[in-house]
Formats: C-alpha cells, sequence, structure tokens
C-alpha cells in the first residue's frame, strides 16, 4: 500500500462515529473469538447460535461505549485516561449481557440467546485488551508514518479587526521565515458572538467559544491561544486565561491600540497575560521594610 496514502489516512482525524463502529467491530469479532477459546480452540461451535447472539453484543457495546464516551478520545493521543475508559466500557458490555443473559433464562425464552458465563469472562478480558491494543497500534503508526509536528499551531481569541491584523502578522511572519522548525500557523479563530460562528477569516474556521473543549484543542494540536479583542473586561480576560490554561494552553494577549509602535502591532508586543489584565489595573506591590526585615530568611 502506498506510504503517502496511509500518512495521509493516519494523519486525519478521524470522525467519532467511524471509532464508534469500529469499536463495537472489534467487541463483536471478540465475542466470535471467545466462543473459539471456549470450544477449546476448536471451530466446532455452534455458529447459527452465536449469529443470533451478535445483535445482543452490538446492542450491549453501543450503549455502553455512548454512556462512557470512549469514542470520544482522540485515539492518536491515547493514554491512561482512554484505559480507564476501556475497562469501565468493557465492564459494562459484560455486565448488561450478564444481566439479559439471566433474565432471558429467568423468563424461558429465547433459549438461542442463552450465553455461557465463561465465554462472557472471556469476552470481558478480550475487549479490554483488544481495545487497548488496537488504539497503541494506531498511536504507534501515527508516531512512525506522521511524528511530531513542528508547527506552533495558534487559535486567536477574536475574530474581529484587532484579530484579522493579529493573522496577518503572523502569516506574514511565516512568508519571510525560511525555518520551518519555529512555524506559526493560525488554525482557528474564536469568537463570543454567535453569527459569526461557522464563518471563515482566509480560509481559516470561526468557532464560537462554547465548541471549545480538551477535544477541540487536542484535534487541532492548539498550543498558544492570543486574545486579540480591544474591548475585553477583566472578568471575561480571567475566565478565557482559567480555561485554556487548565487545558494546557498558553495564553497570550494584544496590548490595546493606543500602545501599538507607531499604529501598527507588532509580532514582540504580544506578550503573556499579565496580572494586571486580569485585574483590570496595575498590580499592588507592598514594600514595607520593616516587615520584609522581620521575615526574611524565614518560611510564611
Amino acid at each position: 500500500m502506498d506510504v503517502k496514502f496511509i500518512k495521509k489516512l493516519i494523519e486525519n482525524n478521524i470522525p467519532r462515529w467511524i471509532v464508534l463502529l469500529i469499536d463495537v467491530y472489534i467487541v463483536v469479532n471478540s465475542f466470535v473469538l471467545s466462543h473459539f477459546i471456549y470450544s477449546n480452540m476448536s471451530v466446532d461451535f455452534d455458529v447459527q447460535k452465536v449469529m443470533w447472539q451478535i445483535p445482543m453484543v452490538m446492542f450491549a457495546s453501543g450503549i455502553s461505549f455512548l454512556s462512557v464516551k470512549l469514542y470520544k478520545g482522540v485515539v492518536r493521543y491515547s493514554g491512561n485516561k482512554d484505559l480507564e475508559n476501556i475497562f469501565k466500557s468493557s465492564l459494562s458490555i459484560f455486565l448488561l449481557l450478564l444481566g439479559m443473559v439471566i433474565t432471558l433464562n429467568y423468563l424461558e425464552v429465547l433459549p438461542i440467546l442463552e450465553i455461557p458465563i465463561s465465554v462472557l469472562a472471556i469476552h470481558l478480558l478480550l475487549n479490554i485488551t483488544l481495545l487497548a491494543v488496537a488504539r497503541y497500534i494506531f498511536k504507534y503508526l501515527y508516531i512512525r508514518f506522521v511524528g511530531e509536528h513542528k508547527t506552533n499551531n495558534i487559535a486567536i481569541y477574536g475574530a474581529g479587526d484587532a484579530g484579522i491584523l493579529t493573522s496577518a502578522i503572523y502569516n506574514n511572519n511565516n512568508n519571510n521565515n525560511n525555518n520551518n522548525n519555529n512555524n506559526n500557523k493560525v488554525v482557528a479563530f474564536i469568537d463570543d458572538d454567535k453569527r459569526k460562528e461557522g464563518n471563515k477569516i482566509n480560509g481559516v474556521p470561526i468557532y464560537h467559544s462554547s465548541e471549545i473543549d480538551e477535544y477541540f484543542v487536542v484535534t487541532n494540536r492548539i498550543k498558544e491561544v492570543i486574545i486579540s479583542v480591544q474591548t475585553i473586561s477583566s472578568n471575561r480576560m480571567l475566565d478565557i486565561t482559567d480555561k485554556f490554561g487548565r487545558l494546557g494552553v498558553k495564553v497570550r494577549v494584544v496590548p490595546p491600540v493606543e500602545n501599538w509602535m507607531n499604529g501598527t502591532l507588532q509580532n514582540k508586543q504580544i506578550q503573556e497575560v499579565k496580572i494586571e489584565d486580569l485585574l483590570g489595573r496595575q498590580a499592588i506591590k507592598f514594600k514595607n521594610p520593616t516587615l520584609a526585615k522581620e521575615f526574611k530568611d524565614k518560611t510564611i
């Protein structure tokens, strides 16, 4: 198979519904494999009976995955949280199937759907193993064919004139910069105005602030957010900074237009958020020589 095709396939973000279907497919196949193991590695088991049971397995797995939201994880960044969700989903599938089997036995209906508990136990272990292995194989292939991205992906908070100007600065810097290892790329605009949602600025999409979550940050590989809004309250600035700080994203801010050098915004003026930006005033600094002497070299 063409290596370029594999690279392109892996690099693109897989839609969540496809991840869900693949997970269900893995669970169904592990169910068939469970019967194979249960019959001492022999194909001498009732295939027709297994085929009748598969819809029940698909139903249980669908309910479990939708409840735990395993499909929402970004597969190429699988980690401990995904392993935890895999265990929860697999255990949920086991309990749902066990409950259905017990209920059917109690009602004495559809004996063809009776599944031995040993098969369910094997199925539980296989689900945990295969779902985890599948994710780590994809993660390995992603690193192998795509590798680490050296581009510094940026989201600009503010889709107004200031935001457009900020984007133009980075575009100009990229055009004049021959060192691609330090490339900055604007991949998204974020705005609180619902009317701007879905539009594009120079091909870059505008998202409403309510859409921004961990999934958005990870899938777009956003490393930095630049707040480029000329009229913003300190409380809103604090909310934005806190939100992205929790997501591990660096936050910088464009200064007011009156502070631009010669009326022109320059890249070096875009600084990290300072305490006075959040307070709406200069930070108060207390200088008391007596207290300083009293607490010198002491732990408070």
